[in-house]
C-alpha cells in the first residue's frame, strides 16, 4: 500500500541552537481518519534492522541511543508530559528518506523551509519514495545543523537542543513512533543531521 493512500501525520518548526528544525504547526501529530480502521497506537518495539555502514555510522547510532535514553526516562515537552516508553528501532527505509533529505540540505540552501525538499517534497513524500510498498500511519522529522563543533561532540549537542525544544522533544518522546532512521553528512564544515520517525500500518 502506498503512503499517499493512507493519511499520515508529519511532526516537523524552526528554532536555533546550532540550528534545529522539526517538522508541524503546533508541534503535535495531527492524525486524520485513516482509510482503514487502524490508527496510530502505542506499538510494541519491532526488531531493529542492521544499519548501513556510512561515514557517520557512529554518530547516527549515538543519536538513536540518545533518543532511546530519553524515551526510557520520559519527560515534559513544553506543556505536554510523556511517560517512559519503548525504544525506537532502526529502520533502513526511514534512514534512506533521511539520507535523501540530508544530502539535499547539503547541496541546496533549504534554510527558509528546512523540511521541504528542493523538489517540493515533504517528509511523507520522501518516506513513500524510500518504501513505496509500505503503508506508514505516522511519520515525523527532526533536523539539525552544526558548524564549528568537534565531530564527536555533535550527537550530544543535537540531543540537548532537540530535548530542550518542545517540538523536537515531542517527536523524540512520542509513543506512537516505534521506528527511526538517521542520516548525518558534512560539506564545507557544515554538518547536517536528519532523523525520521515512523510507525508502520499493522505494527
Amino acid at each position: 500500500m502506498n503512503l499517499k493512500t493512507l493519511p499520515y501525520a508529519a511532526v516537523c518548526c524552526l528554532t536555533l541552537l546550532v540550528v534545529f528544525a522539526a517538522c508541524g504547526s503546533d508541534g503535535k501529530p495531527v492524525t486524520t481518519a485513516p482509510t482503514e480502521p487502524e490508527s496510530p497506537t502505542q506499538p510494541a518495539p519491532p526488531t531493529p534492522e542492521p544499519p548501513p555502514d556510512t561515514p557517520f555510522s557512529d554518530l547516527e547510532q549515538r543519536i538513536v541511543a540518545g533518543i532511546n535514553a530519553q524515551r526510557m526516562l520520559g519527560g515534559t515537552c513544553g506543556g505536554d508530559a510523556f511517560d517512559p516508553t519503548t525504544p525506537v528501532a532502526w529502520n533502513n527505509d526511514l534512514a534512506e528518506a533521511a539520507r535523501v533529505h540530508m544530502e539535499d540540505n547539503l547541496a541546496n540552501d533549504l534554510s527558509a523551509d528546512p523540511h521541504t525538499g528542493s523538489n517540493g517534497s515533504s517528509v511523507g513524500d520522501r518516506v513513500t519514495a524510500a518504501s513505496p510498498a509500505t503503508a506508514w500511519l505516522v511519520v515525523g522529522e527532526n533536523l539539525a545543523y552544526n558548524r564549528g563543533s568537534p565531530r564527536n561532540d555533535i550527537p550530544e549537542i543535537w540531543a540537548k537542543g532537540w530535548h530542550e525544544s518542545p517540538v523536537h522533544c515531542r517527536n523524540q518522546l512520542n509513543p506512537v513512533f516505534n521506528r527511526v532512521g538517521v542520516s548525518v553528512g558534512v560539506r564545507n564544515a557544515l554538518f547536517v543531521g536528519v532523523v525520521v520517525f515512523g510507525q508502520k500500518a499493522g505494527s
